[in-house]
């Protein structure tokens, strides 16, 4: 075997160890990108479970206030209680971009329909022109204001319940 031969194969032999190499790097790439592929998909998947709980969070939030403006509205049925009205909230409370980001379409105008009814319902019955709110009610106005604060009660319940059973069967 001449020089130029033992070169050949020698070329061969280091062209297969430098394949083999090659080969090595490219599986391991294969498996390292697939290891990144599926730790992605948990990472995102662990975005959308936190994005979920937060929009519960909010979605609660929301309910108990509503639920709670239901109550003390039920509650003028036996004994007008300005305090208890004072107390409910008169607005969601959420800015525009959580309203946008924790809050389909449908939940938002729902929202906003719910609380203009119920200030509507306030400014009517317990704030004066000013906005001011009243400091007693007389005469006739109380048998009014207690069948208006019913009424209003059950017509916001029906909306609270479209609301929660909307985002049930989702």
């Amino acid at each position: 075997m001449g020089i130029s031969e033992a070169i050949q194969l020698l070329g061969i032999i280091v062209t297969g160890i430098f394949s083999y190499l090659v080969w090595r790097a490219t599986a391991k790439t294969a498996e390292i990108a697939q290891s990144n592929f599926e730790i992605q998909k948990l990472i995102q998947k662990q975005r959308d479970e936190e994005l979920e709980n937060v929009k519960f969070m909010y979605r609660a939030t929301a309910r108990t206030n509503m639920y709670q403006i239901i109550k003390a509205l039920s509650d003028q049925r036996t004994n007008l209680n300005i305090n208890v009205i004072q107390q409910a909230k008169s607005n969601h409370e959420f800015s525009e971009f959580e309203m946008a980001k924790y809050f389909d379409e449908n939940e938002r105008i729902m929202m906003v329909a719910f609380y203009s009814l119920y200030n509507q319902y306030l400014n009517k019955w317990w704030k004066d022109s000013t906005g001011d709110w009243l400091k007693s009610t007389k005469g006739e106005d109380v048998q009014r204001k207690k069948e208006s604060s019913i009424d209003l009660a059950e017509e916001l319940n029906t909306l609270a319940k479209q609301i929660v059973l909307e985002r049930r069967y989702k």
